[in-house]
């Protein structure tokens, strides 16, 4: 597998064909604002693709303040179930975001009919080197539990709330932040 960052026409590909399926309607960002981003360097796209060019997954990243948050990461349907997301997610890691912080949500279980796969989301981020913090975060009114890469010491805690405040409300605004996130220090064992 070949990682590369993507192009804004390359990631525009990938988004139109696949994530109208790979995820739900209320978690898809408006191209026009991924594009905003990317244009403004706040945003950046990987592939993963295979020998023939062909991709074979992708994440999307927002930048802010010196962190990644993830924002998608997703298989083409065609290739799921076949280790390319971990594999792709390994070189990830180990390549282009070796000594990066980056953060991410994961949908929290709620002991509710979706639970088993939010719990095998999470086990599969934490295979891959992501480890849970403490911080939750309802964002329009759908719990997360924040997962880190390289998270150090001095962005635990409260710390941490503050920098995806600052995050979310940089993305959202302050009026938006206030009406729809909160975050929270949780044991993430609970």
């Amino acid at each position: 597998m070949q990682i590369r960052e993507m192009t804004a026409e390359q990631a525009y590909e990938v988004y139109r064909k696949n994530f109208p399926e790979a995820f739900p309607p209320a978690e898809l960002r408006p191209w026009r604002n991924i594009l905003a981003m990317i244009r403004q360097g706040r945003y950046v796209c990987y592939g993963g693709y295979t020998d023939d060019g062909s991709v074979q997954c992708c994440a999307f990243f927002i930048r802010a303040g010196g962190v990644y948050l993830m924002d998608y990461l997703m298989t083409v349907p065609q290739s799921r179930g076949g280790g390319w997301g971990s594999r792709f997610l390994k070189e990830l890691l180990d390549g282009p975001f070796a000594q990066a912080v980056i953060l991410g949500e994961v949908e929290a279980p709620d002991k509710g009919p979706e639970d088993e796969i939010r719990r095998r989301r999470l086990a599969f981020y934490e295979r891959n080197r992501f480890v849970q913090t403490c911080v939750k975060c309802c964002l329009y009114e759908v719990e997360y539990r924040i997962i880190a890469f390289h998270l150090p010491r001095e962005l635990e805690g409260e710390r941490l709330i503050d920098k995806l405040k600052a995050i979310y409300t940089e993305l959202l605004g302050t009026a938006r932040y206030t009406r729809w996130v909160r975050l929270w220090c949780e044991d993430p064992d609970k």
